[in-house]
């Protein structure tokens, strides 16, 4: 009875390839997280602006919103790891181009729109 109230790891502990996946899965949407809590903290950082940290939150929900339909048949149409593959990398483009260039907030706002996108990919 007690096996039943539990998740079962079996799989965890007996594949290696799945247990290498879902942790660079958890690693990758705990990082996705903390820059989208970074954007939102240094948007009402520069602005005192309750309103433009919900702008930045309507342009990060936008492209979630815009093109999750599309990145299912994506998924379904392409190999899975080469789409994630690229995806990731395009997320990594994004991160390194934001930490380059100034701090404007419409470049903010581009960036979360960005990444947001990205992470539509299916998996």
């Amino acid at each position: 009875m007690a096996s039943k109230l539990f998740v079962d790891v079996t799989p965890l502990k007996q594949s290696p390839d799945f247990r290498r996946l879902w942790l660079g899965n958890g690693i990758s949407t705990f990082g996705g997280y903390m820059a989208a809590y970074a954007v939102m903290y240094q948007i009402y950082n520069i602005t005192q602006s309750s309103l433009a940290v919900g702008a930045a939150g309507l342009f990060i929900a936008i492209p979630s919103l815009l093109f999750v339909l599309f990145a299912g048949s994506l998924g379904d149409s392409y190999d899975r790891r080469k789409l994630v593959l690229f995806t990731t990398m395009g997320q990594i483009v994004v991160a390194t181009i934001y930490f380059i260039q100034s701090n404007p907030l419409f470049r903010m706002n581009r960036y979360g729109f960005y990444m947001a996108y990205l992470r539509c990919n299916p998996y």
